[in-house]
């Protein structure tokens, strides 16, 4: 009896956010630095197929961490993009995003960033 064979298939990758925490001690004057350095990673590592992506980013100044939800194909992603950022090593877990759910859609339909928020006052009802 033959068996046929077995044929490829293509498999998509999916995307998934992390959790990553760095503890780091860091005046808050010298915040920058960890945005600029965040972004120039993505920035070079996004020749691969799921290229990570920051979607948060916070600071704790009583506790000295670093807080982020990240975007990405794997948890090694997430470690590479904190190694090549020159962050010191991340913890990371999967996260499942619970508020910001559409964000990017509301941001890319109101024409505002993330950062510069839109100033029109919310449609009366």
């Amino acid at each position: 009896m033959r068996t046929r064979p077995a044929t490829l298939t293509p498999t998509r990758l999916t995307a998934r956010r992390y959790l990553a925490e760095v503890k780091l001690r860091v005046a808050e004057s010298e915040l920058s630095w960890i945005g600029k350095s965040l972004n120039a990673a993505c920035l070079r590592l996004r020749d691969g197929n799921l290229p990570p992506e920051i979607l948060s980013a916070a600071y704790i100044s009583h506790d000295d961490r670093l807080v982020c939800i990240v975007e990405a194909g794997c948890v090694e992603d997430v470690h590479r993009l904190f190694g090549v950022a020159m962050l010191p090593s991340a913890r990371v877990v999967g996260a499942t995003l619970v508020a910001l759910q559409g964000h990017k859609e509301r941001v890319a339909s109101s024409g505002s960033t993330p950062a510069q928020p839109s100033r029109q006052p919310p449609p009366s009802s």
